[in-house]
């Protein structure tokens, strides 16, 4: 039956697993700071921040499993979404500046999970993973406190780290479908005279296929 096939003692073979899945990208609105003092002080005093749209995702890994609820895997996203606008908050009242810019970004992981496994088909899972993220971010001109920042389209590298956690179902003793839930951060890129926040909550849904029956 599948169930003795799928649960019983592990077949000697390859480690290795492949795994695809698409997402979608819910970014929280990125505060705008500054290492420049005089344009951080405008900045926060204006409580500066771009507001972005939900976006879409793909990511791909590959990774290995040990005993049989253990996996590390090395792991590559892209992510994008749109900046529809910057919000300045003004003692004057507020003010929206529009923009036509994007967020883009992409990742490269180590990741490790634990797979929660249980004599059913659906088991959940939990796990974290540290790397550098590509952030490619567009803003456009605005001026507060005097200060006026330029239209920017730049990219910067950063750390970063992600949460993550779903429900396995397995299709067969070597085929996972899964349905997953990404918190991923990646720290301050300097982005023109600005270093924004990223920060984003992904919904992912994805395959994972290995080598030999884990």
């Amino acid at each position: 039956s599948l169930a003795s096939e799928s649960w019983g003692a592990r077949r000697n073979g390859n480690p290795f697993y492949v795994s695809a899945a698409g997402a979608l990208v819910i970014p929280q609105d990125s505060e705008l700071t500054s290492g420049n003092g005089a344009t951080n002080t405008a900045l926060q005093a204006a409580e500066a921040e771009s507001e972005l749209s939900t976006g879409l995702g793909v990511n791909a890994a590959i990774g290995l499993f040990f005993k049989r609820r253990f996996r590390v895997e090395f792991e590559y996203a892209h992510k994008s979404a749109d900046i529809d606008q910057v919000n300045l908050t003004l003692p004057a009242g507020n003010t929206v500046v529009p923009s036509q810019g994007d967020l883009s970004i992409n990742t490269f992981m180590a990741n490790a999970a634990f797979d929660f496994r249980n004599s059913s088909r659906i088991s959940p899972y939990l796990g974290a993973g540290i790397g550098v993220g590509l952030v490619d971010f567009q803003n456009p001109t605005f001026t507060t406190g005097g200060v006026t920042i330029p239209s920017s389209t730049d990219n910067d590298i950063g750390f970063a780290y992600q949460l993550f956690g779903g429900v396995n179902y397995w299709i067969n003793p070597q085929v996972v479908g899964f349905l997953g839930y990404k918190y991923m951060s990646v720290s301050d890129p300097t982005i023109g005279m600005v270093t924004p926040s990223i920060d984003t909550h992904n919904f992912e849904l994805g395959i994972r296929y290995y080598f030999s029956r884990p």
